[in-house]
């Protein structure tokens, strides 16, 4: 997970018990690297994000364009 200026969450992101987190561009994300593969704008993928007291859980994920001002 990734804050807002491209640098990496400490410890990762606490997410309370039944709250809700959005992760988007220039804000919290995701940002994946050593893809196999490129990847379009729009293009939907599905994968796994791991809690550690929740467990694994499945994502869709869409790939969106860079906020404004990112690289």
């Amino acid at each position: 997970i990734e804050d807002a200026k491209g640098g990496e969450v400490a410890d990762g992101l606490l997410i309370p018990a039944g709250a809700t987190v959005i992760l988007k561009p220039g804000s919290l994300h995701i940002q994946f690297g050593g893809l196999t593969q490129p990847v379009e704008e729009g293009e939907e993928f599905t994968g796994t994000l791991g809690f550690a007291k929740a467990g694994i859980a499945t994502v869709d994920y869409e790939v969106a364009a860079p906020a404004p001002g990112t690289n």
